[in-house]
């Protein structure tokens, strides 16, 4: 077992400031994280599934000024009550991920149609797990440089001097 020596009072102190310095921006992914699963929770709780059909595949010009098509889906779906809805989706690909006539499953709120989601993991979770993932890493870090990072330094100070 490497033995440390115990750090000083000053490294210990600058060691713990930097763990918060870090952390603090990292709330931010973290109440963003929190949002999208409470939102997606929300939506997924009170929505209905249906299954949609791509009516057609709208083509259109990148507005970035980039020489770049853009292709947004149309569906057409019949909600609860049996009314029909026809839809564009937010989703704009720069590669016809859909086709015309290809089915897919759906999320509509049924008070509102026109709130509607593909039903895919990435569409529910992704913008939640990728944010809790970045405040987790952040976390980790910083309960590192707050427990080891004090005796780490003074360990790599001795070796220095060797």
């Amino acid at each position: 077992m490497i033995d440390l020596p115990t750090p000083s009072k000053k490294i210990t102190l600058v060691c713990r400031i930097l763990a918060v310095v870090l952390l603090l921006p990292a709330l931010i992914p973290l109440q963003i994280g929190v949002w999208a699963y409470s939102h997606s929770m929300d939506f997924l709780a009170t929505g209905k599934r249906t299954e949609a059909e791509i009516v057609r595949v709208i083509e259109r010009p990148s507005e970035s000024g980039l020489d770049l098509t853009l292709f947004t889906p149309v569906i057409r779906f019949t909600d609860e009550s049996g009314t029909a809805h026809e839809f564009e989706a937010t989703l704009k690909t720069d590669n016809p991920s859909y086709e015309v006539d290809e089915k897919v499953q759906i999320i509509y709120q049924p008070d509102e149609p026109n709130r509607w989601k593909f039903d895919a993991w990435p569409i529910h979770w992704g913008l939640a797990t990728v944010n809790l993932v970045i405040f987790a890493v952040v976390l980790v870090t910083a309960m590192g440089m707050w427990i080891a990072g004090p005796r780490l330094i003074t360990w790599m100070q001795i070796n220095a001097k060797r």
